[in-house]
């Protein structure tokens, strides 16, 4: 399992989506906006770094 901080973002979402496409399973912390990756089989948090 990865998880990957940001995961709305532009880097975060690319990444996911090409782990996504290995096989892998990925879980997501987002802050607000989870448009890029509400569609997929992600696992989403919400919260920010602060409170890790």
């Amino acid at each position: 399992m990865v998880v990957i901080t940001g995961i709305s973002g532009l880097v975060g979402a690319n990444l996911a989506r090409a782990l996504l496409a290995q096989g892998r399973q990925v879980r997501g912390l987002v802050h607000r906006d989870q448009r890029a990756v509400e569609a997929s089989p992600i696992e989403l948090t919400k919260g920010d770094e602060r409170g890790l």
